[in-house]
């Protein structure tokens, strides 16, 4: 999907540490494509490469536009996944204020049965990541966590020094929906305060086959986590391009 000008690579390292998927390696002072290696098109290598040396193969020429004077669409546009994080957690205020303005957020009804737990601070998050990890020993759930934990990388939650969950009753009005919501109203105000995030799948994953988890995290009987996203200041992450879509697959009905 991807394509490398060797010409113009320097070999800085920032796409492979961008690369979610291990999708790419420095071999002589250069950026390669790994064989074996699954690539998901998400343009972070594109997007972080200060030199346009890696290019999605579909780009064309206009794709490489300034990110729009439209603040919302800035907004929009230049956010990315960031999975490297420095260890100081965002000011607990930063977090506070970003959760109270998703209570805004759509809800049915109204209903905002969802609530919040907080994981703030490197040693809460990487006692829960133990937690995790050890349940995945035990009952072989997501165990390509810990073979890539062994490598040294931590995909439950990415060294983030701040996890946020979102969680809700299984019989709320909508329990899935709403609190997605308003977990991407967070996400949207924290990337505005300058705050780094990641969505955390694999932290889902675990809680719903872990009981004990979920009640580690505060999360009641007859509750299940909906989505956590990790949050902090990125490590030497500095996305400087906007990585080209394809345009909205959309059916008029006039």
């Amino acid at each position: 999907m991807i394509s490398i000008d060797r010409a113009s690579c320097v070999g800085c390292g920032l796409c492979v540490r961008g690369c979610s998927m291990g999708y790419l390696r420095l071999n002589e002072g250069h950026a390669e494509i790994r064989e074996r290696r699954r690539c998901i098109a998400c343009g972070h290598c594109a997007a972080i490469c200060p030199k346009r040396a890696v290019t999605l193969r579909y780009e064309r020429e206009e794709d490489f536009t300034p990110a729009p004077e439209n603040e919302l669409e800035r907004l929009l546009l230049m956010r990315r996944s960031v999975r490297h994080f420095k260890p100081e957690p965002p000011p607990r205020a930063v977090i506070e204020r970003a959760l109270n303005l998703a209570e805004y957020a759509p809800s049915g009804k109204n209903y905002h049965a969802h609530r919040w737990t907080v994981l703030y601070g490197l040693e809460r998050a990487n006692e829960m990541v133990e937690r995790a990890l050890d349940f995945c020993a035990r009952t072989g759930e997501a165990r390509e966590l810990l073979k890539i934990k062994a490598a040294g990388t931590n995909l439950l939650t990415c060294d983030a020094p701040c996890v946020i969950i979102a969680w809700s009753p299984d019989d709320a009005l909508n329990p899935v929906v709403d609190p997605v919501v308003a977990m991407e109203q967070v996400e949207l105000m924290l990337n505005q305060a300058g705050v780094s995030t990641c969505w955390g799948g694999y932290l889902r994953q675990v809680s719903d086959a872990d009981p004990e988890l979920r009640a580690y995290l505060g999360i009641p009987e007859g509750c299940h986590l909906r989505c956590a996203l990790m949050a902090g200041y990125a490590d030497r992450e500095k996305y400087v391009r906007i990585p080209p879509r394809t345009p909205a697959k959309v059916n008029w009905m006039e």
